[in-house]
């Protein structure tokens, strides 16, 4: 086990004592790091995952960056936490809005249904999930953490379009994948161009 005193929140490289990284620009003075409705930076998750800044929020929840403490390794934190249904406590635990009881344990077990199928699949062009688990009164996803562009970003540099040599290899895998998944009984409803990776 690393001691990760040391590792940036916002990248989760060693930052060698400097307030500041060197590789992300994080500012270590920031104090919590999160809005207050989210994980605080430098918490913990089953003892293993070291939690870093939020990167994105949508309607099932928020991804942080972390680290698997056991593997030594960056990885994606996805936590179960519908804000429009659900609140932090002080305590770190989420708390339902009244008359959300329903909505949210539905969400929260489809959430780790479809974890657990991730966990199990073969799928080549899904980042890998390594593990799913409740904890806070929630539930979380742990999956690799992958570095690369959106598709939004590649068009952007791109000029705005894809010929047909750019996007076939592209969209091929994921036609598959969308396969894939619907094999598996999992509907993908969130695929665009800021999605895709």
């Amino acid at each position: 086990m690393l001691n990760t005193d040391g590792l940036c929140p916002g990248c989760m490289h060693e930052t060698h004592g400097e307030r500041i990284c060197s590789i992300c620009g994080y500012d270590s003075s920031q104090g919590n790091g999160n809005a207050p409705e989210y994980l605080p930076v430098k918490s913990w998750l089953s003892d293993r995952y070291l939690v870093g800044r939020t990167l994105t929020i949508d309607c099932e929840g928020v991804a942080y960056i972390g680290f698997d403490n056991a593997a030594n390794r960056p990885v994606l934190i996805k936590e179960y936490f519908p804000a429009d249904i659900a609140h932090r406590n002080p305590d770190k635990t989420v708390a339902l809005n009244e008359g959300s009881g329903f909505a949210y344990n539905e969400g929260l077990m489809n959430f780790l249904e479809i974890g657990k199928k991730l966990i199990d699949s073969e799928l080549q062009s899904i980042i890998p999930v390594f593990s799913v688990f409740e904890e806070n009164g929630t539930a979380y996803r742990i999956s690799e953490r992958f570095s690369g562009i959106t598709l939004e970003d590649f068009l952007v540099r791109n000029g705005g379009t894809l010929r047909w040599e750019q996007a076939r290899p592209l969209f091929l895998p994921l036609i598959d994948t969308v396969i894939g998944l619907n094999s598996l009984g999992i509907v993908h409803g969130g695929i665009s161009p800021e999605t895709v990776l």
